[in-house]
C-alpha cells in the first residue's frame, strides 16, 4: 500500500501569523511515529509561487 501526504498552506492572514504557521509544521509532523516495516521510496517537493 502508498499513502501520500500532503501540505498545503492559504496565503491569508498577516506576515506573523505566516511565520507562526511555519513553526506549527514541524510540531505538527515531529509526533508522527513511523511503524517499524515502514519505508520511504520518493520524497517529492513542489513548490508554487
Amino acid at each position: 500500500m502508498k499513502d501520500m501526504i500532503s501540505w498545503f498552506e492559504l496565503s491569508q492572514g498577516s506576515p506573523t501569523e505566516y511565520e507562526n504557521a511555519q513553526k506549527r509544521i514541524p510540531e505538527v509532523f515531529s509526533k508522527w511515529k513511523a511503524p517499524a516495516n515502514f519505508k520511504i521510496e520518493s520524497f517529492v517537493v513542489r513548490a508554487f509561487s
